[in-house]
C-alpha cells in the first residue's frame, strides 16, 4: 500500500515537512488546483501521511484553497478519477464485502475531463535497491515454480502463452511451501512499517501468476500477482491483480525498440501479442482503461510509426478512444475481436488467430517492412545528389531513375516517376513521391509561412511511411 507522500512523489511533487503534527505534516502544491503562482514553494496542499484514518485508506490530506480532502483512497478517486473499487485494488486494500463498494463516505466529486493540452505524462521513481534485490530473488523462485507447476502452465497455455514465451517475459508463479500466500516482514524489503491496531502488518504476496516489469536499464521495478479465481472469490474480491507493495507504478513496456506498439489493459495480453509477433511489435500495458502512459512510454509512443489500440472491447475501453486518437496522430483502434471477445486473452481461449488480427491492422507497407508479409525487397538505387527528374527518359524508353533525398534530421524520402519503382518502395513502407505528387503537394500549401509549410510536408511524409497511398489533388496520402 502506498502512502500519500509516495502518491504525490509519483506525480512529480516534492512535499516538504513543515511540522511534526500527527506524526509529520507535509506541504506541496495541490495536484488539482495547482500552486497559486508560487511554484514548488506553494504550501496550500497539506498531507499527514501517518495520521489515523477512520476508513480503509491511510493518512489524510487537505487543500486549503479548493477544499479537496480525504485519505489515500480519496486521493486516487479525486485526483486520478478512479472508482472506489479500482482505488482499493491499486492500493492493495482488500474489500471483505460487496457493500463496501457502495460506501457513501467515498463518493467522489465529479472530476472534469482533462483536455489533452493540460495532460502531462508522469514520472515514477524506481523502488529502493533493497526492494529490487528482494523482488529479483522472489521472481527467480517464482519462475522455477511456474515451470514445475503443470496446472499453472496449463492456465497460461489456455491464454495462448507457451512455456518459451513465459520464460522470455519472466513470468512466474507464487505460492508458499504449503501451497498458500506468502508473507514477509516489510522492513526486510525496505518498506515502511504498517500497523493494524497494535500488530505490525506484513508484506502480502498472494499465490498466483507473477508478472514482472523492468525499467529501461532492465532493472526489476514492478511485480504484479494475478490471484487465483478461487482466492478472489473467497477474499478481497476487488483485487484480481495485486501490485506488490513497493512496486513502481511505471507503465509496463515490452520491446521499447519497436516502431509499432499495441496498447492493451492487461500484462498477459501484452506478453501474448508480443510473443506471437516475435517482438516485431512492441506492447504497452495500462492496467486499466483510464490509465495514461508515463513519460518513458509517452516518448516511445510519440516517436512510433503506428499505435494499435487494443484496450478492452467494452464500454470503458471504447470510451477512451477519443483521448488516444487526439493525443497520438498515429493511433488507430484495432478491429473488434472475432466472436465479440472482450480482450486478446479471451480471444485466445476461443481459438482466434490473434497474429493475423494484428497483422491485418497494419498497412501493407509496414507488414512487409516488419517481415510479417511477403513482398519484393529490391533496394532503390541510392543517389548522392538530388537532381530534377528528366522528362526525356520516357521518350528514350529508359526507366526513370529513383532519387534518394536525405532531409534535415536524417529522414530519407524517395522520388521517382517509374510506377513499378513507386509501387515497390511504397510496399516497403518507404515515403515515396512522384513528380505529380510533389507538384500537387506544393500547390496545396500556398500562403503558409516556412515553419507551417515544413510541418505540413513532414506530416505528408510521415503519413506516407505509415499508410502509403498516392496524393490526389494536394490531399494527404490515401490509405491503401
Amino acid at each position: 500500500m502506498s502512502d500519500l507522500l509516495i502518491l504525490l512523489e509519483n506525480r512529480g511533487f516534492s512535499p516538504r515537512k513543515t511540522s511534526t503534527n500527527h506524526g509529520g505534516e507535509f506541504c506541496s502544491p495541490c495536484p488539482v488546483c495547482g500552486d497559486g503562482g508560487k511554484g514548488a514553494e506553494s504550501n496550500r496542499f497539506h498531507v499527514w501521511p501517518y495520521r489515523e484514518s477512520s476508513g480503509k485508506g491511510a493518512g489524510r490530506f487537505w487543500c486549503r484553497q479548493c477544499g479537496l480532502s480525504g485519505d489515500t483512497i480519496a486521493f486516487l478517486q479525486k485526483v486520478d478519477g478512479m472508482t472506489f473499487q479500482s482505488a482499493c485494488a491499486e492500493l492493495g486494500i482488500p474489500l471483505d464485502h460487496p457493500v463496501a463498494l457502495h460506501n457513501s463516505r467515498y463518493a467522489s466529486t465529479p472530476v472534469p475531463p482533462r483536455s489533452n493540452s493540460l495532460w502531462a505524462p508522469k514520472t515514477y521513481t524506481d523502488p529502493s535497491p533493497l526492494w529490487m534485490d528482494k523482488a529479483s530473488a522472489l521472481l527467480a523462485d517464482c519462475q522455477s515454480r511456474l515451470l514445475a507447476t503443470p496446472e499453472a502452465m496449463a492456465w497460461l497455455s489456455q491464454r495462448g502463452i507457451s512455456a518459451d514465451v513465459a520464460r522470455t517475459y519472466s513470468l512466474g508463479y507464487n505460492l508458499s511451501s504449503q501451497g498458500k500466500d506468502r508473507y514477509r516482514p516489510r522492513e526486510s524489503w525496505g518498506l515502511p512499517e504498517k500497523h493494524h491496531g497494535n500488530k505490525a502488518k506484513r508484506l502480502w504476496i498472494p499465490r498466483g501468476w507473477v508478472i514482472a516489469a523492468f525499467n529501461p536499464a532492465k532493472n526489476l521495478i514492478q511485480l504484479r500477482v494475478r490471484r487465483l479465481d478461487e482466492d478472489v472469490q473467497a477474499f478481497a474480491s476487488n483485487i484480481k491483480y495485486l501490485p506488490l507493495d513497493g512496486s513502481s507504478m511505471a507503465t509496463m513496456v515490452l520491446h521499447p525498440e519497436a516502431e509499432v506498439f499495441v496498447v492493451v489493459e492487461c500484462g498477459f495480453d501484452a506478453i501474448l501479442l508480443a510473443g506471437l509477433l516475435g517482438g516485431k511489435v512492441g506492447a504497452i500495458t495500462t492496467w486499466n482503461s483510464a490509465a495514461r502512459p508515463d513519460v518513458y512510454a509517452h516518448n516511445l509512443l510519440s516517436r512510433s510509426s503506428l499505435i494499435l489500440g487494443a484496450l478492452d472491447y467494452d464500454a470503458a475501453g471504447d470510451g477512451e478512444q477519443a483521448w488516444w486518437g487526439k493525443q497520438y496522430r498515429q493511433y488507430r483502434r484495432l478491429a473488434a475481436l472475432p466472436g465479440s471477445a472482450k480482450d486478446p486473452g479471451d480471444a485466445a481461449k476461443a481459438g482466434v488467430d490473434l497474429k493475423s488480427w494484428i497483422v491485418a491492422g497494419l498497412p501493407r507497407g509496414l507488414q512487409i517492412k516488419l517481415g510479417l508479409a511477403s513482398g519484393a525487397r529490391k533496394q532503390a538505387p541510392p543517389q548522392s545528389q538530388p537532381a530534377p527528374l528528366p522528362a526525356e527518359s520516357a521518350a528514350q524508353n529508359e526507366p526513370p531513375p529513383v532519387f534518394e533525398l536525405e532531409l534535415t534530421g536524417g529522414k530519407v524520402v524517395y522520388v521517382t516517376n517509374d510506377p513499378d519503382q513507386w509501387d515497390l518502395l511504397a510496399a516497403q513502407g518507404k515515403p515515396v513521391f512522384s513528380q505529380n505528387e510533389l507538384e500537387r503537394l506544393q500547390s496545396s500549401l500556398p500562403g503558409l509561412d516556412p515553419e507551417e509549410r515544413a510541418t505540413a510536408i513532414m506530416r505528408a511524409i510521415e503519413s506516407k511511411e505509415v499508410f502509403g497511398g498516392y496524393i490526389l489533388r494536394g490531399r494527404q496520402p490515401q490509405a491503401v
